[in-house]
């Protein structure tokens, strides 16, 4: 009590300590598939991958309120990063389903690079019935006119539009269609095919289809994005395991400072492993050693996507 004042403190005890915390929601531990809610900050990363060295490395980061949509965040991210490395071009953009926005898709063409972004369905009907009414799927793979899905044939990237054909399935199964001889596509040579353009639909059309084999190895590089993650808080740093801080400035400091210890600890690990394959081809001059200094074998279908031009 404030005897002077004619006032009282009053202290709740579900009031935080650090009011500049928000409750946000991660994958839980124990079960991925699931939701739980937590409170604190959220730190967003970007992680570059060169497949040719074999070498990930944690690049940039935003630390916000832990109640934040990390898409909105993109833009901004990548901005910062291109304004103090201009010359280094990024050829593919990964990330989950937070990023599936129409400005990052427009971000990425106009800035030369390919989006790679997890499609999100967020409140479609994704009946089958409903599916087939529409034309396409989640995916983006349209349906023929007897109801089977057609199949992804390729990218015309000045076209800016991807073809899809059903090369005449139905004539030897289409539950759909009691007569599938009679389909009128029968007579051309890849049956009935379309094509869908990124100007109709920019997030459902990539460069890869999302359906297709190619995509699916592509976006297995976006576990780089998790490995800087869990190597800031799990692995042998453990800096943000469980942080003793308050207030937005300070969690967003430890942020860069594991940032830079991930960083050091990659690159002199990748300093190390080239030294010691040095020293062990001088010591017995076996081959693997040496070949080991030319970073790893990149897949055709890899090397074939960060070097289009």
């Amino acid at each position: 009590m404030s005897p002077s004042l004619d006032t009282c403190w009053i202290k709740c005890p579900r009031l935080p300590s650090d009011i500049e915390a928000r409750r946000g929601v991660r994958r839980s531990k124990e079960d991925p598939s699931r939701l739980e809610y937590i409170f604190g900050y959220n730190k967003v990363t970007l992680t570059l991958i060169n497949s040719l060295l074999g070498i990930e490395l944690p690049s940039d980061s935003i630390t916000k309120e832990g109640s934040i949509y990390e898409g909105n965040f993109f833009i901004q991210l990548r901005e910062g990063f291109k304004n103090r490395h201009p010359q280094l071009k990024i050829t593919i953009h990964l990330g989950d389903g937070h990023y599936d926005d129409e400005p990052s898709y427009k971000w990425c063409r106009r800035n030369g690079s390919e989006p790679g972004f997890d499609y999100n369905t967020r409140n479609e009907n994704l009946n089958e019935e409903v599916l087939v009414m529409r034309g396409y799927d989640k995916n983006g793979t349209p349906f023929a006119p007897c109801g089977r899905l057609t199949e992804w044939k390729g990218h015309d990237p000045k076209e800016k539009r991807s073809c899809f054909s059903c090369e005449k399935e139905c004539l030897r199964e289409c539950p759909l269609n009691p007569f599938p001889r009679e389909c009128p596509h029968r007579d051309n040579k890849h049956g009935f095919s379309t094509k869908m353009s990124v100007k109709t639909h920019p997030c459902l059309i990539l460069r890869w289809h999302r359906a297709s084999s190619i995509y699916k190895k592509i976006k297995s590089y976006r576990t780089s994005s998790e490995r800087s993650n869990s190597n800031c808080k799990e692995n042998d740093l453990d800096v943000l395991g469980r942080p003793r801080v308050r207030g937005i400035k300070r969690a967003a400091i430890i942020s860069y400072l594991s940032d830079i210890a991930s960083f050091l600890k990659r690159v002199f690990g990748f300093i190390i492993r080239a030294a010691v394959n040095l020293r062990k081809y001088r010591e017995t001059r076996k081959n693997k050693y040496w070949e080991r200094l030319f970073g790893p074998e990149v897949p055709l279908y890899l090397l074939y996507a960060i070097q289009r031009e």
